[in-house]
């Protein structure tokens, strides 16, 4: 259920290039979803050109 629901924020970010912060191991990270690969996401923002996380790092989604 997590992972499903973490992948429809995800989706929704990259579809309307909106915002979203995504939290793991202690950090928070802010961007916009560039691509959504099977085990990282790769997102942009305003700090660094390119973020790549891992999907199995991610602990916690946010988004408007």
């Amino acid at each position: 259920a997590f992972e499903r629901e973490v992948a429809k924020v995800l989706k929704a970010s990259h579809a309307n290039k909106r915002g979203v912060v995504v939290h793991g191991g202690g950090e928070a990270i802010a961007g916009v979803v560039k691509a959504i690969g099977p085990d990282a996401i790769v997102m942009a923002n305003q700090q660094y050109g390119t973020v790549i996380v891992r999907r199995e790092r991610i602990d916690a989604v946010e988004a408007n």
